[in-house]
């Protein structure tokens, strides 16, 4: 049996330019205006931004759990508990970040401000580092958690698309064939998606 291709290659298509001869516009052809269409994705983000907190939090939830099942099935992972258990593991890891990336963003604030001292920039750094080390200590638990679940230490294909995915391991979320990655919010979870959705 051929087992699936679990990461799609880095292809790089070179296309060679072509030169486009610009029209007349004082002899360009009439047409009718074209019929009107749904927004797209600037209209979308238009749309995000008028959501409430608790709205963006659903739909970055459901877009995570989409592009995570997504990409384990293309995988040929389709055993729904174990892709429940791993949309479940990356939704509570970007809750249980929040309060570090707010510690994150105060230090970001304070050297853009450029007011603090030298000892609120220390205290600010503590607080973050002390909350840093409880954050992996939490991490290590939960990655045995779902170990547990899974199996996924036992079972290399599931193992390889999790670490390089970024959600069992630190490495950057590398593309995941047949879904574009994880979650594409996810990284956001970590900084980047189950596609940068889990960092």
């Amino acid at each position: 049996m051929k087992q699936p291709t679990l990461f799609a290659g880095a292809a790089f298509l070179l296309w060679p330019a072509l030169a486009w001869s610009q029209p007349d516009i004082n002899n360009a052809p009439k047409v009718e205006n074209p019929p009107n269409r749904a927004p797209g994705a600037r209209g979308r983000r238009r749309g995000n931004r008028q959501m409430t907190p608790a709205q963006r939090q659903q739909l970055t939830a459901q877009l995570i759990e989409t592009r995570t099942k997504r990409a384990l099935t293309a995988a040929g992972f389709t055993d729904a508990a174990v892709q429940n258990a791993v949309v479940d593991f990356i939704q509570e890891q970007a809750s249980a970040r929040e309060e570090l990336q707010a510690k994150s963003a105060q230090i970001r604030t304070a050297l853009q401000a450029q007011v603090v001292t030298d000892a609120q920039l220390a205290a600010l750094l503590n607080n973050y580092r002390a909350l840093s080390d409880e954050e992996a200590a939490r991490r290590k638990k939960s990655l045995v958690a779902l170990d547990a679940q899974i199996g996924f230490s036992a079972k290399p294909r599931l193992d390889a698309l999790l670490l390089l995915a970024g959600i069992t391991g630190e490495q950057i979320p590398m593309p995941i064939a047949g879904g574009g990655g994880f979650g594409g919010a996810a990284g956001q979870a970590r900084g980047g998606g189950f596609g940068a959705l889990v960092r």
